[in-house]
């Protein structure tokens, strides 16, 4: 028995979000600068985590702004 897809706009069990091989290594290697900077020790997920909970409001907007706005 196959388990029926959730219809688009409901949310699945999962907690995992897909950011994809170059994004991550993206936020990798910036942690692991913060880290060497910083001298104590930073992860991709602590800093994804952080730029959520502190950027997330400038980041709706800006998608916001940009999206084309229907006549």
């Amino acid at each position: 028995m196959h388990a029926k897809p959730h219809p688009v706009g409901n949310r699945g069990k999962t907690r995992v979000i897909h950011i994809g091989q170059e994004r991550f290594e993206t936020l990798s290697d910036l942690a692991i600068n913060i880290s060497y900077e910083g001298k104590r020790q930073i992860t991709a997920s602590q800093l994804a985590q952080y730029v959520l909970d502190n950027f997330l409001e400038q980041a709706r907007l800006k998608l916001l702004s940009e999206i084309p706005q229907l006549s």
